[in-house]
């Protein structure tokens, strides 16, 4: 078991010594995920006759 959680173990220790790269990975994915729904947002409003 321990063979197996080991590369999980070792990304973990990896992220924790480096908290900027912990802040990058979510600030790309937030910003992702804010483009997505704004554009899903967008279509909504089109659709209903919002915009």
């Amino acid at each position: 078991m321990n063979s197996a959680l080991a590369p999980m173990r070792a990304r973990y220790d990896e992220l924790m010594a480096n908290p900027d790269t912990i802040n990058a990975i979510l600030e790309e994915g937030s910003a992702r995920a804010r483009e997505l729904a704004q554009r899903k947002i967008t279509f909504l409003r089109e659709t209903i006759g919002m915009e």
